[in-house]
C-alpha cells in the first residue's frame, strides 16, 4: 500500500521523509487542505518521541489504516498519512479554505454554496479538492512567461480527460513560453490565437462547484 501511495502525483501533494529511531518515516499530505501548524506539531512529536517506544503522535486524533482506498480518501480530505515500516496512520490535520461569504460576480447563486475563487492559486485548488476527493484528480502547476513567471494550474481527471487534448494544451504552452502571461485573456490568446470565430473557445467561471462538475 505504501508503494501505491508514493506513486500519487499532484503539485499540492507534499511528500516528506524523516529518520526516527534509525528508520525512515514517510509523510504525505495536501498543502491545499492541511494545517501547517498541525504538520509542525507532528514533526515536533517525532523529535520528542525519538527515544520512546511505542511511538506517540502528539497532535491528537490518529487512526491506523489498512485499506488503500480509505487511505486515499483521508489524504484527499486533508489528513496527513504517516507511513512507518508497513503501517500507515492517518492524522487529523484538516484546514479547509474559507473566507467571508462572497458571491461570485459572474455567476450568481441563489441556493447552495456561495464561495468563489480568489487570487490565491493554492486556495483555489483547495476549493476544488473539497469537492472532488479522488486520486484521479491531477493538478499540474507550471510557470509561464520569461519575466512574469505566473503560476498556471492545469486540472484534469486522469480517468476521464481526453489525453490527446491534454497533450495538445501542454504542447501549446511549451511553444509559447516566450510570451508573457498577465491575465486569463492573454492566456487564451496564447493557446488558441486570435480568430474571427464568434463562438467562445473557453468558459470562464468563478465558482469551484461549476469547475468540479466540468472536471467530472
Amino acid at each position: 500500500m505504501i508503494e501505491q501511495l508514493r506513486k500519487l502525483e499532484s503539485f499540492d501533494i507534499v511528500k516528506h521523509e524523516v529518520i526516527l529511531n534509525h528508520q525512515n518515516v514517510f509523510m504525505m499530505f495536501l498543502s491545499s487542505l492541511t494545517s501547517t501548524i498541525s504538520i509542525t506539531s507532528i514533526i515536533e512529536g517525532f523529535l520528542f518521541s525519538e527515544n520512546q517506544d511505542p511511538l506517540c503522535f502528539f497532535n491528537g486524533s490518529s487512526e491506523k489504516i489498512e485499506d488503500y482506498s480509505k487511505a486515499v480518501f483521508l489524504l484527499m480530505s486533508g489528513q496527513c498519512l504517516v507511513c512507518i515500516q508497513d503501517e500507515v496512520y492517518a492524522l487529523e490535520t484538516r484546514a479547509y479554505p474559507n473566507r467571508g461569504i462572497e458571491n461570485p460576480n459572474i455567476e450568481k447563486s441563489i441556493r447552495g454554496s456561495h464561495d468563489s475563487f480568489s487570487e490565491n492559486i493554492l486556495f483555489n485548488v483547495g476549493l476544488i479538492r473539497r469537492r472532488i476527493r479522488s486520486e484521479n484528480l491531477r493538478i499540474e502547476l507550471t510557470q509561464e512567461g520569461q519575466m512574469t513567471q505566473n503560476d498556471i494550474a492545469i486540472c484534469h481527471m486522469k480517468d476521464k480527460a481526453d489525453q490527446n487534448l491534454l497533450k495538445d494544451i501542454q504542447k501549446r504552452m511549451e511553444i509559447n513560453q516566450s510570451i508573457e502571461i498577465n491575465n486569463e485573456r492573454n492566456l487564451i490568446e496564447v493557446l488558441y490565437g486570435k480568430t474571427l470565430n464568434p463562438y467562445p473557445h473557453v468558459r470562464y467561471s468563478e465558482r469551484p462547484d461549476i469547475c468540479a462538475i466540468h472536471l467530472l
